[in-house]
């Protein structure tokens, strides 16, 4: 018997007993990108570092993948032998409304509101979050096409961004010319662990009033390793990963670049629930 744990956007096995470990780890390799060694011009050999698509931690012992391999992890243990489990789903939680008003300069051109719409659509999803992709050539309308369907949506709504694009993002959401025009009330950047811990405490507190929050990629990183390694969790006050987005009351992430920092951003999937 071993236990799953579903979330939005990935599934956790839970305390594994030897056998199933054995039988996970075997199901693991196929994620993991095996280290490259190369000759540089003067004949140095360098290894680039391999990346796991998958979390193990083990205090406890958990395994962690992205819901979309749901189906097929289960097919392999089956095949394994193992058929006796208990599935529990995490309930989606209720996010913070928000009103988001669009500049009145700003309107979708072309093709932007079918995509819009693909967005705002949750189709026969109900309440369970449904990730969408937007694949646009640079400068087609990615950033409008994501405040619009933010807007529609109307709920708190989170960016995980590279810091390098902070700026880019700001200038549409909270300077004139853009497509929000926020005030520094609705509107915050999160950029270090400090930074993030204060910003989970006003959510404790229910003292969070910002409408927007931009998050550094390497923040949120930095978060997800500190759990992985053990670091003790009071530093963020307790609040574990697959928890963040509900104490912060966000019902919309988006993502932006992530074909930059792709492993990174399909971590964050291994730790969302929003």
């Amino acid at each position: 018997m071993f236990n799953i744990h579903k979330f939005s956007h990935h599934f956790v096995v839970e305390e594994p007993d030897g056998y199933l470990q054995n039988a996970i780890d075997d199901y693991s390799r196929q994620f993991l990108l095996q280290t490259q060694s190369f000759k540089l011009w003067n004949n140095k050999v360098v290894k680039k570092q391999h990346k796991m698509f998958g979390v193990r931690t083990t205090h406890p012992l958990q395994y962690r993948f992205h819901i979309n391999m749901f189906d097929h992890f289960m097919t392999f243990m089956t095949q394994k032998g193992f058929t006796h489990y208990n599935i529990t789903k995490e309930p989606m939680y209720t996010p913070k409304p928000a009103e988001f008003k669009i500049a009145t300069s700003k309107a979708p051109w072309k093709n932007q509101p079918a995509i819009i719409d693909y967005l705002v659509d949750n189709g026969d999803a109900g309440d369970d979050a449904v990730a969408k992709v937007i694949e646009l050539q640079a400068g087609q309308g990615k950033t409008l096409c994501a405040l619009f369907a933010a807007q529609r949506i109307g709920v708190r709504t989170g960016l995980i961004i590279k810091a390098m694009y902070v700026e880019r993002w700001l200038d549409d959401l909270a300077r004139p010319g853009g497509v929000y025009e926020l005030n520094k009330s609705e509107i915050t950047v999160v950029r270090g662990s400090k930074n993030l811990a204060n910003l989970i405490e006003l959510g404790l507190n229910d003292e969070l009033e910002y409408k927007f929050i931009v998050f550094s990629n390497k923040t949120i990183a930095l978060y997800y390793k500190d759990y992985i390694k053990g670091v003790d969790m009071d530093k963020y006050h307790g609040v574990m990963p697959w928890d963040l987005m509900k104490v912060l009351g966000i019902g919309l992430r988006i993502t932006d670049e992530a074909h930059q920092d792709f492993h990174s951003c399909f971590k964050v999937d291994l730790f969302s629930h929003v």
